[in-house]
């Protein structure tokens, strides 16, 4: 195997990989929230090398990706692996328009439909809902949607209501466990928030109460591979924006009234909370994440850090905060920023075994 040639030091490790299931690489992917084709297209290690790391210990794994990798090594370019979402509000739009806007990068052998549902009346409240796993309690009234989803799941990577309700969603890791069981995806999330609410801050409400009732956990791919994780959410409608981030049931929220604001695949919400879980703050302290003194900050407070994708994440969240924050100020040029930002590849993903679509 290359990597016992590489470190002979952990052959012992590696020979006891060799008899060990594909459960090994499942792990390992929940664990840093990539799989074996995302961590090829980032650090340049083939994937079935990346596999050998999977009985390895976790601090361990991006140190030696970028040491598998001498020549091209893991930050010295920027490589997005995910989704990126944005919003621009006045004074930094023209006529006082909100735009709303994200990509979503999904398996490239994956369907992803853009599909409209009418508003409905529900009369028989005691039949429940099926999501992508699990039912729960249906609402007498939902509005009319358009969706942008995987064909495979009932929620959306992204999708507008009747009422002008934009809701984009992130895939985010940190310190809290990521819940591999089914549960409600953040997927599904975008969509209930999206039937059930004509602002974003009552999607907000809609979201955080179901995160709190149902739990957020289950599979977001298709395939065998397991991919879970946690979520954050970009929420706008015609007068202000949200930003939700999450970890398990606990959340922040921060509200957006003016300028620009981005958020993509890691924790972004530092210390302007302007809500939050009851508990958030007592159950990090209690893990020792926070000594209760300091002031509090969710991103650093519940970020876990030391992963190959996560060291990534950063770069295309600061190169997206730079395009925004380089246009705020010529107002039309918002209009254009997200194609801007495809056409150069600044933070899109590329390779064979993601697309990246649009909204």
């Amino acid at each position: 195997m290359k990597l016992a040639k590489d470190f002979p030091i952990l052959e012992p490790e590696l020979g006891k990989a060799a008899a060990r299931s594909e459960s090994n690489v499942n792990k390992l992917c929940r664990l840093t929230g990539t799989t074996p084709a995302v961590a090829e297209g980032t650090s340049g290690v083939k994937r079935d090398s990346f596999r050998q790391l999977a009985p390895l210990p976790l601090p361990l794994r991006p140190f030696l990706l970028s040491l598998w990798a001498p020549r091209r090594p893991v930050l010295k370019k920027m490589e997005p692996c995910s989704c990126d979402t944005f919003v621009a509000l006045p004074p930094a739009t023209v006529n006082n328009r909100i735009i709303f806007g994200k990509n979503s990068d999904r398996p490239c052998d994956e369907v992803q439909e853009v599909v409209y549902f009418p508003a409905a009346v529900h009369d028989n409240l005691k039949e429940h809902l099926k999501c992508t796993y699990i039912e729960i309690d249906q609402v007498p009234e939902t509005y009319a949607i358009v969706l942008s989803r995987p064909a495979w799941l009932w929620g959306a990577e992204m999708g507008a209501n009747e009422h002008g309700v934009c809701i984009g969603n992130e895939a985010v890791w940190g310190r809290e466990e990521v819940c591999d069981e089914e549960a409600l995806l953040g997927m599904d999330l975008v969509r209930l928030g999206l039937e059930r609410a004509d602002t974003a801050e009552k999607a907000l409400n809609v979201i955080v109460d179901l995160l709190e009732k149902y739990g957020q956990g289950g599979n977001c791919s298709e395939g065998r591979m397991v991919f879970s994780y946690h979520n954050s959410f970009l929420i706008a409608d015609r007068n202000e924006a949200w930003v939700l981030e999450t970890a398990g049931k606990y959340w922040a929220a921060e509200k957006v009234q003016e300028g620009v604001r981005n958020i993509s695949n890691q924790l972004s919400i530092t210390t302007k909370i302007d809500r939050e879980h009851p508990d958030m703050r007592s159950y990090a302290k209690q893990k020792g994440w926070w000594d209760g003194k300091k002031e509090f900050d969710f991103a650093a407070t519940y970020s876990y850090l030391d992963t190959a994708k996560m060291m990534i994440s950063p770069g295309r969240y600061c190169e997206g905060y730079k395009l925004l924050n380089k246009h705020k100020d010529e107002k039309s040029a918002i209009m254009n920023l997200h194609v801007t930002a495809i056409k150069n590849m600044d933070i899109q993903m590329k390779g064979c075994s993601f697309y990246i679509y649009y909204g």
